[in-house]
């Protein structure tokens, strides 16, 4: 729970790339040295993505078990 934490109030200094950054040029590329995680069919770094997602995660649950 504090990693998820941790990179979610970090995630601007962690991550190189901004959140909605896309680069059609590097999609579906597996881990390497410029995107440790991979990137999506966006082109979009996967790395990014988690950490930048984490504060939304637990809100999103609390929600689904109050309905």
């Amino acid at each position: 729970m504090a990693v998820m934490l941790t990179s979610a109030v970090f995630a601007d200094l962690i991550t190189p790339y901004g959140f909605a950054q896309t680069s059609l040029r590097e999609r579906l590329m597996s881990m390497n040295a410029a995107h440790w995680l991979g990137t999506d069919q966006l082109g979009r770094d996967l790395l990014t993505t988690c950490c930048s997602s984490g504060p939304w995660t637990p809100g999103w649950r609390f929600r689904r078990s109050c309905s």
